[in-house]
């Protein structure tokens, strides 16, 4: 009976992994059509040009950047605070203190990358 539960668990799992690609494959598609028309139309358009969808293209990048820099900040916060949670946590599970040590995994891990966001702070990510 316990292995029917985890059979479900794991199928469950995996239709949602792939549901869920599928809809983010789906909405940057989408959105990268909706740049295109944009683009062609802003060409189409009479006083404007090349330099305008250059300039509103470069834009776009910019916004995307930053969305990806406070990304890994975001990231960077939660990795940290979880390594520390574990730190605190582990501590009191057993009484020989032999599970403590790998709260430092994900701590490293959050603090390897507010260092990496850190030095790259003028170049674009």
């Amino acid at each position: 009976m316990p292995w029917t539960v985890a059979v479900a668990l794991l199928l469950s799992l995996a239709i949602h992994l792939s549901i869920s690609s599928w809809a983010r494959e789906r909405r940057r598609e989408r959105e990268l059509f909706y740049e295109h028309e944009t683009a062609k139309r802003m060409l189409e358009k009479e006083g404007t040009g090349a330099p305008d969808v250059d300039q509103w293209l470069r834009g776009r990048e910019a916004g995307r950047g930053r969305q990806r820099r406070e990304t890994l900040i975001l990231a960077a916060f939660v990795w940290t605070g979880l390594g520390l949670g574990m730190l605190a946590g582990l501590r009191r599970v057993s009484n020989d203190h032999v599970y403590w040590p790998l709260g430092f995994i994900p701590l490293f891990v959050g603090l390897s990358l507010a260092t990496y966001l850190t030095l790259r702070r003028k170049e674009t990510l």
